[in-house]
C-alpha cells in the first residue's frame, strides 16, 4: 500500500516521463491512476486485423509488461491483475503463464478471436461480468485498463527512462512486413522503405521473405504487382486508423500500426471520403435495415445505441436528427458498421460521432438513453469473428506474419510531435541549432491543462522548430 506522498511523486514521474495510453487514445496515464480500483487488467487483445505489436512487445518485454502491472496495482491499491491475450497466441501464453507463476493475484486470460476484443467495455464485461455505466468509463465500476504497451512504459518511467519509442506493426500491400520499437518522430516513408516498398498492380510475383525467430524463410503465399507511389497508410489499423498519404509524416507514441494500402482499396476509399460527401451518401441510400445496430458490440451488451435510428434522423435532415442523436452518443466508433455491417457501404459510425459533436448544444436533450441492462440474448452468435473481417475488408491477401525486426541503422533525423496525447498541444522547449540530449524534453504542456511532455529519442541537433513539432537531427 503506498502513502498518498509515494502515489504523487510516481504519479508526477509518470507524466514528465510522458506515459499515455499507447493504444490509440492517447490519454495521459497519470490521471487514469488517480482512480481508486480493485482490478487492473492488461489489454493485450490486438483486434485490428493484420497487427502483430502486442504479441512481440509481450514477448520480448514480459518481465517489463508484468513489473509495470504490479506497479499500476499497487498506485490504485487493486489486488486481482488480469493479463487478457488472444487465446489463439498458444505460446505467448504459456510463456505468460510461466512468468507469472509464484505471482500473487495474477490471473492469464486468452480470449475469442473477434472483434472488438480489445474494446475496454467489451473487455470489462468479458473478464469481470461489470458492466461499465452508461457514458462512465471502467474506474466507475472498480477497473482499471491499461493497454500492453503502456504500462511497459510506465515500468521505464518510474526507473527514470522517458517514453521515447514506440512498437508497431508495418504491413499490408509491402513485401516484408514486419514489427519494431522505432523513435518517435520516425517518418512514414523511412518505415515502408523498411518494409521494401509498396506494391500495387503491375504482373510480377514473388515470394515473401520474412524474418522469424529463428531466422529468415521464405513464405509460401506469393505478391502479385510492381512497387508503386500511389499509397495509403493507415495509421493504427484498418478499422478505427485515420489515413496517411504524406511520407514525412512522422509516428507517435500512439501509432500501433502503418497499414499500407492501394489507394483504390475499399479501405482507403472508405476512409478517404470527404465528410461532405459521406453524409450526402448516408442521407441518400439508407435503407433502415439495421444490421448497423444488430452488430454493434454496444448494442449486444445492452446499452442504448442504435445507429440504425441515427442513420434515420439524418434521413430527415437539419432539423429532424436531434430527435434520434440519443441513440448514438455511446457510439465507441470501432467502426463494425461502417465496414463489416452495412451492405450499401454507408457510414453509421460517423452519423453517430456528429451526434457527439452536438452534445453541448442547448437546443439538444442533454444525458443518455436508459439501457436494457442486460445482455442480448443473440450476441455470441453477432460477434465479428477476426477471420471473416478480415475476408470481408478484402484483407486476406496480405495475411502474412510481421515478424519482429532490429531496424539497424535508425534514422538520422525526427520529428517529434508536441501533440502525441488527448488535450492540448505543447509548447515548444527548445529553438534551431540548439543541442538537445536523448530523452531530454521537447514541449510541454501548462500546468493545469491535460497533456504530457515529449521527448527527444536521441542526441541531436534542432534543425527547425514549428508550433506542431521538432525536427532533430542525429549527432552535434
Amino acid at each position: 500500500m503506498v502513502s498518498k506522498p509515494q502515489k504523487e511523486a510516481a504519479l508526477a514521474q509518470i507524466r514528465d516521463a510522458g506515459v499515455v495510453g499507447a493504444g490509440g487514445s492517447g490519454f495521459p496515464t497519470h490521471i487514469k491512476l488517480q482512480a481508486k480500483c480493485d482490478t487492473v487488467i492488461v489489454n493485450g487483445a490486438e483486434c485490428e486485423p493484420l497487427l502483430e505489436k502486442d504479441l512481440w512487445l509481450i514477448e520480448r518485454q514480459t518481465e517489463r509488461l508484468l513489473d509495470g502491472l504490479a506497479r499500476a496495482a499497487e498506485l490504485v491499491g487493486a489486488r486481482r491483475q488480469i493479463v487478457a491475450v488472444k487465446a489463439k497466441r498458444t505460446e505467448l501464453l504459456a510463456k505468460l503463464q510461466q512468468a507469472c507463476h509464484g505471482r500473487k493475484n495474477v490471473d492469464v486470460v486468452g480470449l475469442e478471436d473477434t472483434y472488438p476484443a480489445g474494446d475496454e467495455v467489451v473487455l470489462v464485461y468479458e473478464l469481470t461480468g461489470r458492466r461499465v455505466p452508461p457514458g462512465g468509463f471502467p474506474t466507475d465500476v472498480g477497473i482499471l485498463v491499461q493497454n500492453d504497451e503502456t504500462l511497459v512504459n510506465l515500468s521505464f518511467a518510474l526507473d527514470g527512462e522517458p517514453v521515447t519509442h514506440t512498437w508497431l506493426t508495418v504491413c499490408g500491400a509491402v513485401p516484408r512486413p514486419f514489427t519494431a520499437r522505432v523513435p518517435v518522430g520516425m517518418a512514414t516513408g523511412e518505415l515502408l522503405q523498411w518494409a521494401g516498398g509498396f506494391i500495387s498492380g503491375g504482373a510480377t510475383t514473388g515470394s515473401i521473405r520474412t524474418w522469424t525467430k529463428t531466422g529468415t524463410k521464405t513464405e509460401t503465399k506469393t505478391v502479385t504487382g510492381t512497387t508503386h507511389s500511389a499509397w495509403i497508410a493507415m495509421e493504427g489499423g484498418a478499422m478505427m486508423g485515420r489515413p496517411v498519404t504524406d511520407p514525412a509524416h512522422p509516428v507517435s507514441k500512439t501509432t500501433a500500426a502503418l497499414l499500407f494500402l492501394p489507394r483504390d482499396h475499399r479501405v482507403a476509399r472508405f476512409a478517404t471520403r470527404s465528410v461532405p460527401m459521406q453524409r450526402a451518401i448516408n442521407r441518400a441510400a439508407c435503407d433502415q435495415c439495421s444490421y448497423c445496430t444488430q452488430y454493434c458490440p454496444r448494442y449486444l451488451l445492452g446499452y442504448a445505441v442504435e445507429p440504425h435510428h441515427v442513420m434515420r434522423g439524418v434521413g430527415f435532415g437539419a432539423e429532424r436528427h436531434r430527435d434520434f442523436d440519443l441513440y448514438g452518443r455511446l457510439c465507441c466508433e470501432c467502426g463494425i458498421c461502417d465496414l463489416y455491417a452495412c451492405p450499401e457501404d454507408l457510414s453509421p459510425r460517423d452519423a453517430c460521432r456528429d451526434t457527439k459533436t452536438r452534445m453541448h448544444d442547448p437546443k439538444t436533450v442533454a444525458g443518455f438513453l436508459p439501457d436494457r441492462g442486460k445482455i442480448h440474448s443473440l450476441r455470441d452468435g453477432r460477434l465479428v469473428p477476426l477471420t471473416m473481417l478480415k475476408k470481408r475488408l478484402n484483407l486476406l491477401v496480405y495475411d502474412r506474419p510481421a515478424p519482429f525486426r532490429e531496424l539497424d541503422p535508425l534514422p538520422d533525423q525526427v520529428t517529434v510531435l508536441h501533440r502525441q496525447h488527448a488535450g492540448v498541444t505543447g509548447k515548444t522547449q527548445l529553438q534551431a541549432g540548439q543541442i538537445v540530449m536523448a530523452g531530454e524534453q521537447v514541449s510541454d504542456v501548462d500546468a493545469g491543462e491535460l497533456g504530457v511532455p515529449s521527448h527527444a529519442p536521441f542526441a541531436g541537433t534542432v534543425q527547425s522548430v514549428t508550433e506542431n513539432g521538432t525536427t532533430i537531427q542525429r549527432g552535434m
